[in-house]
């Protein structure tokens, strides 16, 4: 048996502090970050999304920035920044 166990104490990289709980919430930011970053990538991976293009075809051509500034308040905003978008599966926005 450990000795801090022994003692009633604990380890203290598991005590419940303030750095502790900082150091926890910067590792599950940086573990959002992360995945946030990459969402895209790894889903392409996983074969989740389109995967008749290489990946940074279908990146560059999923871009829909200019389409949704274009949009601006449309009522059918959703389904006009996907027209042409390669495996969009939504009626009339399907790549030719």
């Amino acid at each position: 048996m450990a000795a801090c166990e022994e003692e009633g104490r604990q380890d203290d990289r598991t005590q419940d502090t303030p750095a502790a709980r900082a150091l926890l919430l910067d590792c599950v930011q940086e573990i959002n970050r992360l995945a946030n970053s990459r969402a895209d990538e790894m889903s392409y991976e996983a074969g989740r999304i389109d995967t008749s293009l290489p990946f940074a075809e279908l990146r560059r051509r999923s871009d829909v920035t200019e389409k949704a500034k274009a949009a601006g308040q449309d009522p059918q905003f959703s389904q006009r920044i996907r027209i042409g978008l390669p495996g969009a599966r939504f009626p009339g926005t399907q790549t030719p």
